[in-house]
């Protein structure tokens, strides 16, 4: 059984009797369920505070006001929507210091028209929407420049994948055989 140390009950106990700064923690800032998204603000709360993605749209690699992407599908449908910049203007949200929560309908807008299988105010699988924000992020970052000038050939492929690897041993001639499958999220 956990107990707190002493020194944690006098930190809750200071915590208590002084009142809340003004402005909030920058990254830690709430996101309003908008109808049956709780899913959708579990997956950006997690790409919000990863350090590669918060770094990556902070440090104005895909910056929405200088968008290629948005540039090229001007004239085109009006509801073409870029997911690069709606995380972009997420990212800026959460780091900007307020305490108070954010709606996130604009990235919810943008998941709707890029993953039209999770449009709706339904309950979704979590790891869906990861994969479809992380396709979607995937794509409209593909233009971006690096700090070198290179086009980004992989942002999201970088940060989320990786390999499984699995060791099975027969029993009867005790050999090893090793296999390593690719993977592209958590």
């Amino acid at each position: 059984d956990w107990v707190p140390t002493h020194g944690q009950v006098q930190a809750l106990k200071e915590m208590a009797t002084h009142p809340e700064p003004e402005t909030g923690i920058a990254g830690l800032r709430g996101l309003h369920n908008l109808g049956n998204t709780c899913f959708l603000n579990c997956v950006l709360q997690g790409l919000v505070n990863n350090p590669g993605v918060r770094d990556y749209f902070l440090g104005d690699y895909h910056n929405r006001y200088r968008c290629k992407a948005k540039r090229e599908q001007a004239g085109q449908a009006p509801d073409n929507v870029c997911m690069g910049c709606e995380m972009d203007r997420l990212v800026d949200e959460c780091f900007q210091g307020s305490k108070a929560a954010f709606s996130p309908h604009s990235f919810l807008f943008g998941m709707w028209k890029s993953s039209q299988h999770l449009a709706g105010y339904e309950q979704q699988d979590a790891h869906e929407c990861f994969i479809s924000v992380l396709d979607a992020l995937q794509e409209s970052c593909k233009n971006d420049l690096e700090e070198d000038g290179k086009e980004n050939a992989g942002l999201m492929q970088r940060l989320f994948r990786g390999f499984m690897r699995s060791d099975v041993t027969c029993l009867e001639c005790q050999k090893t055989t090793c296999t390593k499958d690719p993977f592209l999220d958590i």
